[in-house]
């Protein structure tokens, strides 16, 4: 049976948290969805146990690790944080191809706290454009 795109409509939105192994990295990895597009899902921000050296040096990518505890979220086993510092889309085709090979599951969603915590560290970021905070972040 095909997985119909329009479940994705309710299913897939912002705030989804993710696990997949589609990433051309050696495990499979959680990330947050920021915002669903007609032909895309976009966000990929990955969460991390850590936050990755370089990037404690960059103060404006530093900005957009955003803390997550494991209290709100069964999946993790400690304190993790997502990398909100670049923006990558999905198409939905892939994702939904993912899904159905069981490459990619859904974890959750982000609390509220979260996603508005998240998306004001976005929207006040110098890194993105202006384009971008209004097309995804608003």
């Amino acid at each position: 049976m095909e997985l119909p795109v329009l479940l994705l409509d309710n299913a897939i939105k912002r705030g989804t948290i993710l696990h997949s192994d589609i990433f051309e990295i050696d495990h499979a990895k959680f990330f947050v969805v920021i915002a669903v597009t007609k032909d895309s899902v976009v966000g990929f921000f990955y969460i991390n146990s850590k936050v990755n050296g370089n990037v404690i040096r960059k103060e404006e990518q530093y900005k957009l690790q955003y803390q997550i505890l494991p209290t709100d979220y069964s999946f993790l086993d400690h304190a993790s944080y997502i990398d909100a510092t670049t923006v990558t889309p999905i198409s939905i085709e892939i994702l939904v191809k993912s899904i159905k090979d069981n490459h990619t599951s859904i974890k959750g969603e982000l609390s509220n706290k979260d996603l508005e915590g998240l998306l004001a560290k976005l929207r006040s970021s110098k890194l993105y454009s202006k384009h971008d905070k209004e097309r995804y972040f608003f």
